[in-house]
């Protein structure tokens, strides 16, 4: 009876533990019924980015718990431990793939439960494809006489597989090939996002009737850097318009746009004839329509001198205005001249305003050639014929010059016809010439002046800069003083008569030589004024400049070579004292060595030995011994440095220069260890920790040390020493250690210091006393039993070794024993529920027996009482007698029967008839009440005797 109860007990304890896994292991860390993960889709075959977060937010650790793929949407992931990775490449864009939905299944190892939880993983976009043209090119038609800013096409489209940002496409157009047909220039897309097409230059028919624009299609990539493009052509037909005039077009005019520029007939008639239909000149008048449309032209006068001409002249659809028939009504007009020739009786007279003019040299051609030198007026030339009067006189003329250096103009001025007229010699500065004019369109022989001769002088010009005779290398030798170098000469073609004097000056003089020379403005002597030295080398740029501001350069080259040398540069000392900070910057001066040459030659200076790692430099020139790099007391504090003086002739002299360097604080205090661990036992006030030691590499006050504490009030430190000592005594219990930050900080102004961690574990020892984690116990246990287990109490040792041993102090102990390592409470012999069915028991530890009351506990235990004990019939029934008559259900008697045990079911008492006599046939017990009643007709049988047997 009692091994039901102990299996019971197992089962309970067992399902709670395995609750309390359930509840920890292979849950979702966030909270949520979902896992919700984000990766990036592949780049082409790439598999290995990574989600986030990269690892599945499931609590537990691997191997406590198994992780798998029970399904998925698709197969795409593995899982490795508690992350996620890619099996193969993974396309958002591929059918729109944006997420991929996965059942993980997570097995507890130590109670071998399983659940399975739900993944979703969304597929981020990235910018891997470009937008595409829905068509491959495009063609629209437009008129030449569209507006600027007029749409011209709306019907550009992409489609982006990419979402978002990634998958908005902008607009935008590119220049082409530079070539007519390149549409860039005269087309573009003001609204990008919308893609439309506009005119932004106007458009000319005739210069292209066709365009080839190239359209950019661009994605919105928040990276720029990662934008995609694809590009399109789209073909502009232009369509022509009326907008050009008609044109008249004969072979000798000059064309602009397809036109002739000012076109120009002439017709010839003699005075007195009838000359009947116009031969026209230079060829039948002619106008065609510019644009293509080929409109119909019709010719007309428009006006003419005399106001009289149209007395004497007509015109048909052949000559004179031509005009479109189109509604546009553009127009074009040409000049008609018709030449009356008169009878040729007086030749024509050429009278110049003057037979001398002045022009200057080199004027550019068409330069008109005045009368006087100043060039106030032109020369012109005017021609009369007395066979004309009148409105008659109106009669071109050409003129014939017998040289080819000057012409007359239209307007009848005398005008230079050739460039680069020189009057400097070789070159002559007076042309004379012959002038006749005659008549044009004059038959042979007639309409021709007499000549007039005519002489140009051509006027000086500063055209000409001067010109230095070349200059040989000067070698001077070295010295100072005062003395000639050379001499520049120049010579100017522009100064004929030698009255514009030439200036000469130094322009600039290599080896900054600048102060060293100087020259004659007059005479172009050039002198030394300055000590020079053997081996050096001077380019002089002398320069040559005419009154009129013109100059020319030349280089003078100097060479300064040695002269005689008495002996070599000499220091007044053998040896110099200097010292320097470790801390001054580079080219920082230390000191400067003078050293005197007999001969005034410059001196040259050197370090020669003892210049550790080219830590100092010296200035060649000045002899100045500066810091070249950083210096380093702690790795060399002293220098003899040996300086060289030597002259050009390579003569020198040596002096050592002894430098100290002298301490920065540059170096922070060092400690032995970056880290220290010290052991010290509780309850101590004033223990010894540990020691700790630093070093500064510095001198002086810049490497005295100081110690000090940081982190915690219960340690101190010697400040000289490093000692480190407890201030209180510490309590294992309430903390077992102590994280401290030592500091040593020099004695330094500006001080620096170092620091290191010091770890302090506090060594427990034995002085908490236990106490009982409740103070009431309850337990049951069953009646009939011996050495049963009870309960197992526990007291807590704060302790980190702990000691308890348990006792009981007061209860029945003849019935109960007590373990006093484990607190486990046996029974010692069998307990009788209906003796007693409870017991009290107060148990303590032998380590505490203070009046905490956590020193004690009370164990109530109760007794399962169990059915030992037999029912007993409280009386035996007397025979009795009944009529066999007696009606069924009669009531014969009532049995009666106790039991001494104290519960149910145990104490419960139930009735029937047993036996194997006819008694159980007519008689029946009450199994509850105890009553006997007729269960059959009693007549049934012969018997008059029965023996009815009862059980309880």
């Amino acid at each position: 009876m009692m091994a039901a109860p102990e299996r019971l007990l197992l089962l309970l304890s067992s399902f709670w533990l395995l609750l309390c896994l359930c509840k920890s292991q292979c849950e979702i860390e966030t909270g949520e019924s979902v896992i919700i993960m984000d990766i990036l889709e592949s780049r082409g075959n790439q598999i290995n980015q990574t989600t986030v977060p990269t690892e599945l937010p499931i609590r537990g650790f691997v191997p406590q718990i198994e992780l798998g793929i029970q399904t998925a949407t698709a197969d795409y992931f593995a899982i490795d431990g508690k992350r996620l990775r890619l099996k193969r490449p993974i396309d958002r864009d591929d059918g729109k793939l944006t997420m991929v939905r996965l059942q993980i299944s997570c097995r507890d190892v130590a109670s071998d439960l399983q659940r399975n939880i739900p993944v979703v993983i969304r597929i981020g976009d990235i910018n891997d494809n470009p937008p595409l043209f829905k068509a491959r090119s495009y063609e629209t038609t437009v008129s030449e006489l569209t507006p600027i800013g007029t749409t011209i096409f709306r019907d550009l489209s992409t489609t982006d597989a990419d979402s978002d940002s990634n998958g908005l496409v902008e607009y935008s157009t590119a220049p082409g090939d530079s070539t007519e047909k390149d549409g860039y220039p005269y087309f573009s897309i003001n609204l990008p996002h919308q893609g439309l097409v506009t005119v932004q230059r106007t458009l000319d028919y005739e210069r292209s009737n066709i365009y080839y624009l190239t359209v950019l299609a661009t994605d919105k990539a928040t990276d720029v850097s990662q934008r995609l493009t694809s590009t399109t052509t789209l073909t502009i037909h232009v369509a022509d318009g009326d907008d050009l005039d008609p044109a008249f077009i004969y072979d000798a005019c000059t064309l602009v746009n397809g036109a002739c520029v000012n076109p120009e007939y002439r017709a010839h008639v003699t005075s007195g004839v009838m000359s009947g239909l116009l031969k026209v000149l230079p060829e039948p008048i002619l106008a065609k329509d510019r644009d293509s449309l080929n409109s119909a032209i019709r010719y007309s006068f428009v006006n003419g001198t005399p106001s009289i001409y149209n007395e004497y002249f007509e015109i048909d659809p052949t000559s004179g205005r031509a005009e479109e028939m189109s509604d546009g009504r553009r127009f074009t007009t040409a000049k008609l001249l018709i030449d009356v020739e008169a009878v040729d009786n007086h030749p024509p007279v050429l009278t110049p305003s003057a037979m001398e003019g002045y022009v200057n040299e080199n004027s550019p051609i068409g330069t008109t050639v005045t009368v006087d030198k100043e060039g106030k007026e032109p020369l012109e030339l005017k021609v009369a014929d007395a066979d004309l009067s009148g409105e008659e006189g109106l009669v071109s003329y050409s003129y014939e010059v017998t040289t080819n250096s000057f012409r007359v103009n239209s307007d009848g001025y005398l005008v230079v016809n050739e460039a680069n007229l020189d009057r400097d010699p070789p070159n002559p500065s007076k042309y004379t010439f012959q002038v006749i004019a005659r008549q044009v369109d004059s038959l042979p022989g007639k309409g021709a002046s007499a000549p007039v001769a005519l002489s140009v002088h051509l006027n000086n010009v500063n055209d000409n800069s001067p010109v230095i005779v070349p200059l040989p290398t000067v070698r001077l030798p070295a010295g100072d003083g005062i003395r000639r170098v050379a001499k520049v000469e120049a010579t100017d073609a522009d100064d004929i008569d030698g009255s514009e004097p030439i200036v000469y000056s130094i322009y600039h003089v290599s080896n900054e030589g600048l102060s060293k020379f100087r020259i004659d403005r007059s005479t172009g002597n050039v002198q030394v004024v300055d000590k020079v030295s053997a081996g050096q080398q001077y380019s002089i740029t002398v320069q040559a400049t005419d009154p009129g501001g013109r100059f020319s350069q030349a280089i003078l080259d100097v060479v300064v070579i040695a002269g005689p040398n008495a002996g070599g540069p000499v220091f007044p000392q053998d040896r110099y004292d200097a010292q320097v900070s470790e801390g001054a910057a580079a080219k920082s001066a230390i000191v400067t060595l003078t050293a005197e040459d007999p001969e005034k030659d410059e001196i040259t200076y050197s370090i020669t030995e003892g210049n550790i790692n080219g830590d100092f430099a010296i200035d060649p020139k000045s002899g100045t011994i500066s810091v070249a790099r950083r210096l380093d007391r702690e790795e060399v504090s002293a220098y003899a440095l040996v300086v060289k003086a030597s002259d050009p002739s390579n003569l020198f002299s040596t002096t050592t220069v002894d430098i100290r360097v002298t301490d920065i604080n540059d170096q922070n205090p060092i400690f032995q260890q970056p880290e220290y661990t010290f052991r010290v036992e509780e309850g101590q006030a004033d223990a010894y920790v540990g020691t700790v030691q630093a070093r500064d590499e510095d001198i002086g006050m810049n490497g005295e040390i100081t110690y000090s504490l940081s982190g915690s009030n219960d340690f101190r430190i010697d400040s000289q020493s490093g000692e480190i000592r407890t201030v209180r005594a510490l309590d294992f219990e309430s903390q077992h250690s102590h994280r401290l930050m030592v500091m040593a900080r020099d004695s330094a102004p500006d001080s620096r210091f170092g620091t290191a961690a010091i770890t302090v574990l506090i060594n427990d020892v034995q002085d908490e006393k236990p106490l009982f984690e409740k103070s009431v116990y309850e337990a049951s246990v069953p009646e009939n039993k011996a050495n049963q287990v009870v309960i197992q109490v526990k007291a807590r040792d704060p302790d980190s070794v702990s000691s308890v041993t348990y006792l009981i102090k007061d209860g029945a102990e003849d019935l109960f024993e007590m373990d006093a390592v484990t607190g486990i409470i046996r029974t010692l012999k069998p307990l009788d529920y209906e003796k007693r069915a409870s017991y009290s028991l107060l148990i303590g530890t032998m380590e505490n027996d203070g009046p905490d009351p956590r020193a004690t506990a009370t164990v109530a235990i109760s007794v399962i009482d169990e059915n030992d004990v037999a029912p007993v019939f409280t009386s035996v029934p007397l025979p009795i007698r009944l009529q066999d008559t007696v009606p069924l259900g009669t009531v014969v008697t009532t049995v009666v029967a106790s039991d001494a045990d104290g519960t149910a079911p145990g104490s419960e008492i139930r009735y029937e008839a047993t036996g194997k006599e006819k008694a159980p046939t007519y008689f029946l017990v009450d199994a509850v009440s105890g009553l006997i009643s007729v269960k059959d007709d009693l007549r049934k049988e012969p018997d008059s005797e029965y023996r009815v047997r009862h059980f309880a």
